[in-house]
This record gives C-alpha cells, structure tokens and sequence, in this order.
C-alpha cells in the first residue's frame, strides 16, 4: 500500500476528532400494557456512520413493559345502531391485566345512546297536530 498523504492523514484526524454518535429519545413502548420493544434512532455526527466506527454504537432497541396493566383500556366507539333517529352505540371495555378487581378508577362507558339525523332521515318525518315531529326509523 502507498503511504498515506499528510493532507489525508489531518483529514482523517479532523473527521475522527469530531465524529461521534448522537442519540435521539427513545420512543414510546410498543404496548400499552406488558413486555415490548421501544426504539430509538441512533446517527453519526458527520452523517456518515463509517466515521464513528471507532466507537461502539449505542443500541437503537431495548425491551420495555407497558405501565397501563391497572388501567382501564377501551376500543373505537361502533356505528350508531340506528339509520335514523335514537340508537346505541357500544365499544370493547377491559382491563389491562384481565383482573377487574384490580383497575383504577371507574370502569368507562361500554354503551352510549347516539342520534343519527342524517340527510336520509327527511323520509321519516311525520306531521301530527299540525307540526312536524321527527320520531326515526327503528332498527
């Protein structure tokens, strides 16, 4: 091999000096409630990561537990069970680690009463003593 130049050497020297691994936060754990992965990003300083490569680059993954197991969780919220008018809406309520007797707080709203007054509702309009009176398809 030919000898290295003294400009590539201070070159060189220069990019070591000031190469060195930046970490950025890690990131939320994968669950809400048990054992996951959390991941972080992990660059070079100069951008490029040959340059660091004298150090040991930190890790970009470590494992993590989800702290909600006591907590209440709840699903999406379904459709209104009515096309038109008063109906009920329902959603998925559980407890993070499956023992009721062991969540905080109150235990939320597994069904709600929801109005669909859409566009389609005008054919369910009726008149009665001399007024209009919206009373909805049912479902």
């Amino acid at each position: 091999l030919p000898p290295l130049s003294p400009a590539l050497t201070v070159q060189k020297s220069f990019s070591a000096d000031r190469a060195r691994w930046v970490t950025y936060p890690w990131g939320q754990c994968g669950v809400k409630c048990g054992k996951s992965v959390q991941t972080r990003k992990v660059v070079c300083s100069t951008g490029q990561d040959h340059e660091c490569a004298f150090g040991v680059k930190p890790s970009t993954e470590q494992d993590c537990e989800g702290q909600d197991c006591n907590r209440w969780q709840s699903g999406p919220w379904s459709d209104c069970s009515a096309t038109c008018g008063k109906g009920k809406q329902r959603r998925r309520v559980w407890c993070g680690n499956d023992d009721e007797a062991e969540c905080f707080g109150e235990k939320p709203q597994e069904v709600k009463t929801c109005m669909d007054e859409g566009p389609h509702c005008s054919d369910c309009r009726v008149t009665v003593y001399g007024g209009p009176m919206h009373d909805g398809w049912r479902a």
